[in-house]
């Protein structure tokens, strides 16, 4: 690998050492608060960055996030429920139940393009969520299941474990961009996502990359319900497949810069801590001052920050 492509991986991983020494900076019992945001911020750059991989990168916009963060928490939830494993140890089960559900739904979705694709997500994500308040004899229904706390690690659940274990899944997503980014694989899903018949008459399985991009994103998203889902400490159908899930990773993308590595990041660090603060008094504010940002940036900054910068990361 060329040095170029080694350096902000290396940068990466730097930035990620350094900020796990914080909670022995930063007092977590202390300021709980402030590691509460920590933690919004860091488990919203993975799904920011989930979203752009398969919205930003290839192209396929999708609707059905909230789908896949819901499939995750539940996940979770289910295998500490019924078999009493930690959260913990169930967490990378999100990831990968997310995918087999994604199998499913891509071979449905990806039948249809453009708006009728993400409408189609919209509606599998929501029929996801009707399963889940029926099915009460597994899922609880809409009593919802209460997820103990448990160490890692022999580290007792609290802000600075939350932070340290979301800080380093974030990293991970953002490597997962990054690698996707500095390799051939960007080019072909750039292809499939700007004219997906020109691409075809070049030879490329457009089929094959969408699903790649399709499946390493629920991957993330899956992930980030499991995670909320340990954090939370309960979920159920109304806060597991949240639409705020699904629109905040796609509002804080277009803000920061859709398709490049670093736009989720750079939009979820300069907008999550203002909307939580404006939450903390006033319960729907955050999405006033969304809603105000996002229009200013339609109109002068359509191409997002991320955008004024003639070489994107």
């Amino acid at each position: 690998m060329q040095n170029r492509s080694v350096k902000p991986i290396i940068t990466l991983f730097i930035c990620l050492i350094v900020l796990s020494f914080m909670p022995f900076v930063i007092d977590p019992g202390s300021y709980k608060y402030l590691y509460n945001i920590f933690f919004i911020v860091n488990i919203t750059v993975l799904l920011a960055t989930s979203w752009n991989i398969l919205g930003g990168f290839a192209g396929q916009i999708s609707f059905g996030h909230a789908g896949f963060v819901g499939i995750g928490a539940y996940t979770v939830s289910l295998l500490h429920y019924h078999l009493q494993w930690s959260p913990w140890l169930a967490l990378p089960c999100a990831g990968v139940v997310t995918v087999l559900a994604a199998v499913i739904i891509g071979s449905i979705a990806f039948k249809l393009r453009g708006p009728y694709f993400a409408l189609s997500t919209l509606a599998l994500a929501e029929v996801t969520k009707l399963i889940v308040e029926g099915w009460r004899s597994f899922t609880q229904g809409t009593q919802g299941i209460v997820v103990s706390p448990s160490t890692f690690l022999s580290v007792p659940s609290g802000g600075g474990l939350y932070f340290v274990v979301s800080l380093w899944l974030a990293g991970f997503g953002i490597l997962c961009a990054l690698l996707i980014k500095l390799s051939k694989t960007s080019y072909f899903f750039l292809a499939v996502g700007e004219n997906e018949d020109a691409a075809l008459s070049l030879g490329i399985n457009s089929k094959k990359y969408k699903l790649i991009a399709l499946y390493i994103s629920s991957f993330l998203a899956g992930t980030v319900g499991g995670v909320l889902a340990i954090h939370t400490g309960f979920v159920d159908p109304s806060s597991g497949f949240d639409m705020v899930h699904t629109v905040e990773p796609i509002f804080l993308t277009m803000v920061g810069g859709i398709g490049t590595v670093l736009g989720p990041v750079v939009g979820t660090v300069l907008l999550v801590p203002v909307g939580e603060v404006f939450r903390s008094h006033f319960p729907t504010a955050h999405l006033l001052l969304y809603g105000i940002v996002l229009v200013v940036f339609a109109r002068f900054i359509p191409k997002g920050i991320m955008g004024l910068f003639r070489k994107k990361i």
